[in-house]
C-alpha cells in the first residue's frame, strides 16, 4: 500500500481573529510580512509596498455585499451547518485585506485612546472609526483647518448608550460659603447646590466622495519605486473627507439649530448674555466698545471672566483693516486668550440677511464629543457608473454647562463690512 499522501496546505487560508506569527503569515500566504502587512503610505513601508487602506475596506464591502446576496438568495441558500461564505468570497486579497484591517484597527484603537489620555493641546483629534495613525493624523489636520472651534475645545469621543440625546450634569447653582457668623460654635451657612442638566442632540451629519473603480485599482495602489507619492489616494481621501467633515462640524456647533437633525450650536443656547450693535456707519471703536461691554455683563452673569472672542474672517480684517487715530481700542483683542476665527459663524443673518455675529465665552464652559465613521460603498447608483462612494460620518453634540459664560453681539452694526 503507497503510502498515505499527506494533503497540501492550501496557499492561503482563514486567518483567525488574532494575527499569526511572522513565521506562519509568511509560510500560509508566501508573501512577505512586510509587504503584506503593511499599508503604502507607512513611512517604513517597504519598496514594492502597493496596499492601500481605502481599498482595503472596499474589498471587505463587496465581500458583505456578496454575502448578503447569498443569503437573500433562495438558489444560494446554505443548509444548517454549511459554510456561509458566498461564491468568490474566499479569496487571497480579502484575506490579506482582513488581516491588515484588523492589525491596523488595533493600532488606531491604542491611538485614539492615548489621543484622550494626554494634555488638552493634544486631545484634539476627531476620534475615526479604525483609521490607521498615520491617516488619523492627516484626517484630523485637515478636519480641525476647518473646524477651528472644535480645536479650540477638543473633542472626547461620545458615551455609549446615551440614546439619540446626550445629557451632562451640571450645578445651575453652586454652594454657598460664608464667613462662620458670630464667632467660635455659631451656625455655618448651609445653602445646597441645585443641580440640572444640559442637553443637546446628537447630530450625524455625512459627507460621499466619489471615486471610479479605476483611480482605486490603477491610480491608487503604486508601484515599486513610487516613492514619496505612495499611498497618495488613501492620503488624498482622508484630506478630503477630514476637511468635509471638519466645515459641517463647526457650522453645527456655532449655528446647529438644536432639530432637525443638528445638534445645539452656540447661537441656539438659551440664557446666553445679549448685546445689539446698531448703527447704519459702524466704526472700530464703536464695535471695541460694544465687544468690552457684553465681555463685562457676561463675565458679571457668569462670575467669572470669559477668555475666548469667535468671530468671522471678515469682522476681524476689518477691524484689523481700519485706521484708528490716537490710542488704538483693538488692543482690546489681546485681552482675550482665545481668538477663533472661523468661517463657520453665519453671515446671513439679521433683517438685512447680510450680519455676522462676535460670540464671547468661557471655554471651560463648553465641551464637545465627536466621533467619525469612514466607509466604503459600492452598491447603489455607484455601482451602474463603476464607482465608489467613501462616506464621512460626523457625529456630535456640544454641551453648554453654562449658559451663562456665553456671550453674542448682534445688531446691524455687523452687517457686510466696506473696506475702504
Amino acid at each position: 500500500m503507497s503510502p498515505r499522501v499527506k494533503p497540501k496546505a492550501d496557499q492561503y487560508k482563514r486567518l483567525p481573529s488574532g494575527l499569526p506569527s511572522r513565521e506562519e503569515y509568511e509560510r500560509t500566504n508566501k508573501t512577505a510580512w512586510g509587504t503584506g502587512m503593511r499599508y503604502a503610505f507607512e513611512p517604513d513601508a517597504p519598496e514594492g509596498c502597493a496596499n492601500s487602506w481605502f481599498k482595503d475596506k472596499l474589498l471587505v464591502a463587496e465581500a458583505d455585499r456578496r454575502l448578503q446576496a447569498s443569503a437573500d438568495d433562495p438558489r444560494l441558500r446554505h443548509a444548517p451547518g454549511a459554510r456561509r461564505d458566498a461564491p468568490g468570497v474566499l479569496e487571497p486579497p480579502l484575506e490579506l485585506a482582513q488581516a491588515r484591517l484588523a492589525k491596523f484597527g488595533r493600532e488606531a484603537a491604542a491611538f485614539a485612546r492615548e489621543a484622550f489620555t494626554i494634555t488638552a493641546a493634544g486631545s484634539n483629534i476627531i476620534p475615526t472609526a479604525a483609521m490607521p495613525p498615520v491617516l488619523a493624523e492627516l484626517f484630523s489636520t485637515a478636519a480641525h483647518s476647518r473646524a477651528r472651534l472644535a480645536e479650540l475645545l477638543g473633542t472626547q469621543p461620545l458615551p455609549p448608550n446615551c440614546g439619540t440625546v446626550l445629557q451632562v450634569v451640571r450645578a445651575s447653582s453652586g454652594a454657598v460659603v460664608a464667613v462662620q457668623s458670630g464667632g467660635e460654635a455659631n451656625s455655618l451657612s448651609a445653602v445646597d447646590p441645585v443641580y440640572a442638566a444640559s442637553s443637546s442632540p446628537i447630530s450625524y451629519a455625512g459627507t460621499q466622495i466619489p471615486v471610479s473603480r479605476q483611480v482605486v485599482d490603477r491610480a491608487g495602489v503604486p508601484g515599486p519605486g513610487s516613492g514619496a507619492g505612495a499611498g497618495s489616494l488613501d492620503r488624498t481621501l482622508s484630506q478630503e473627507i477630514g476637511a468635509a467633515c471638519g466645515e459641517e462640524l463647526e457650522r453645527q456647533l456655532i449655528a446647529g439649530s438644536a432639530s432637525g437633525g443638528e445638534t445645539r450650536g452656540l447661537l441656539s443656547v438659551s440664557g446666553v448674555t445679549s448685546v445689539t450693535y446698531t448703527d447704519s456707519t459702524p466704526s472700530v471703536p464703536e464695535l471695541i466698545s460694544k465687544i468690552g461691554a457684553c465681555a463685562a455683563s457676561t463675565a458679571t452673569a457668569d462670575g467669572g471672566p470669559v477668555d475666548s472672542i469667535l468671530l468671522h474672517p471678515r469682522r476681524l480684517y476689518w477691524i484689523l483693516s481700519q485706521s484708528v487715530s490716537g490710542d488704538d481700542p483693538r488692543r482690546l483683542l489681546d485681552t482675550f486668550q482665545n481668538v477663533v476665527v472661523s468661517t463657520g459663524v453665519p453671515t446671513l443673518l439679521g433683517a438685512s440677511t447680510s450680519e455676522d455675529r462676535i460670540i464671547l465665552f468661557r471655554k471651560d464652559a463648553l465641551r464637545l464629543f465627536a466621533e467619525v465613521e469612514v466607509t466604503a460603498h459600492a452598491d447603489g447608483s455607484a455601482s451602474g457608473t463603476l464607482s465608489v462612494n467613501y462616506r464621512g460620518v460626523v457625529k456630535c453634540a456640544l454641551i453648554t454647562r453654562s449658559p451663562s459664560a456665553i456671550g453674542v453681539i448682534s445688531g446691524t452694526g455687523l452687517a457686510n463690512p466696506t473696506f475702504a
